[in-house]
C-alpha cells in the first residue's frame, strides 16, 4: 500500500485564525512529519496515540521557520521524550533565522541529546521507508531566511509539498514535472502579495503553471482566513478546476491520489469509520 497522508494543521476561512501547517504521511511502521506549526500539537499526539501500529522512527521536515510551520516542535518534542523514548527522530531544518530567532540552533540546543538533527538545502536527500525525499529551494522567502519544497517519490509515482510560495519559477516547475499530486500553497485569489513574513502568490497563476508541468492533481491547502473556499474556487480557469481540490483539516488520502480516486478513497474511508 501507498503512503498515506493525514491533515492536521487547519484553516478557518472567514475569521481571525491564520493557517497552520502539519501533515502526518504513514507508511508501514514510520512516519513523516511536514512542518509542525502552532496548535498542532494535541492534534499530533492524539493521532501518535490512536495508531493501531507500532511507530518505529519519526521523520520531521520543517520548510521554513515562521511560527505556522515550525512553533509546535517544541511542546511535540517534549512529549516525544517523555512518551516514545524508543522512538528514533529525525529533525531536518533550515539553520537561517528570521529576526531574533534561530530555531536551528534553538532546537538542537533543547533537543540535540535525543533527536538527530538535519540541516535542510537543496542538497538534502533521504530514504522514508520504501520513498526516496528530496528538495528544492521556493521563492517564498526573501533575504536569509529559506524555504524548500518537499518531493516523495517511489520510482514511478510522485507527490510534492510546495509549502508557501510566491510563484511556480523555472526550479519549481522543473521540480513538480509529473508529478501526481502538488498539494499546493493556495496563495491568494486577488492577487500576488507580500506580507511581513513572505511572498504568497496569486492562485490562479500558481495552479495554472503547476498544471502546466504535466501535474495530474493540485491539491490546494493553507488557504488565508479571510477568504472562502468558493473565493479560491471562484478565482481559478475553469479548465483548471476539474483538476483542483481543497484540503480540509483531518483529510487523510494516498499521496499519489489523483482527484477522482480521492473521492472513491474518502467514500471508502467513511464506510470503514461507520462500521467502527
Amino acid at each position: 500500500m501507498d503512503a498515506i497522508c493525514t491533515v492536521i494543521g487547519s484553516y478557518a476561512p472567514n475569521t481571525r485564525m491564520k493557517s497552520t501547517s502539519c501533515y502526518i504521511i504513514s507508511h508501514k511502521r514510520k512516519l513523516l512529519i511536514l512542518d509542525v506549526g502552532q496548535f498542532v500539537k494535541e492534534k499530533i499526539v492524539k493521532y501518535i496515540c490512536s495508531t493501531k501500529q507500532e511507530i518505529d522512527d519519526i521523520t520531521i521536515v520543517i520548510s521554513h521557520n515562521h511560527l505556522d510551520h515550525v512553533a509546535g516542535l517544541i511542546s511535540l518534542g517534549d512529549f516525544l521524550i517523555k512518551y516514545f523514548p524508543h522512538v528514533f527522530v529525525k529533525i531536518y531544518m533550515s539553520d537561517t533565522s528570521e529576526k531574533y530567532v534561530n530555531w536551528y540552533k534553538m532546537m538542537n540546543k533543547k533537543y540535540g541529546n535525543a533527536f538527530e538533527f538535519k540541516r535542510l538545502d537543496e542538497t538534502t536527500v533521504f530514504k522514508f521507508s520504501k520513498y526516496d525525499v528530496s528538495f528544492a529551494k521556493t521563492n517564498h522567502c526573501s533575504g536569509k531566511l529559506k524555504s524548500y519544497a518537499t518531493k516523495i517519490s517511489d520510482g514511478y509515482n510522485t507527490f510534492v509539498y510546495t509549502s508557501d510560495i510566491a510563484s511556480i519559477d523555472d526550479n519549481i516547475k522543473k521540480f513538480v514535472k509529473n508529478a501526481d499530486v502538488v498539494m499546493l500553497d493556495a496563495g491568494n485569489p486577488v492577487e500576488r502579495r507580500k506580507t511581513l513574513k513572505g511572498y504568497h502568490g496569486k492562485t490562479n497563476e500558481i495552479v495554472s503553471s503547476v498544471l502546466k508541468c504535466n501535474v495530474k492533481s493540485v491539491f490546494l491547502t493553507h488557504l488565508k482566513a479571510c477568504f472562502s473556499e468558493t473565493d479560491y474556487l471562484n478565482s481559478l480557469n475553469e479548465e483548471d478546476k476539474r483538476s483542483v481540490y481543497i484540503v480540509h483539516e483531518e483529510d487523510v488520502f494516498n499521496i499519489f491520489s489523483s482527484i477522482k480516486s480521492l473521492e472513491i478513497f474518502k467514500i471508502q474511508q467513511s464506510k470503514v469509520l461507520a462500521v467502527v
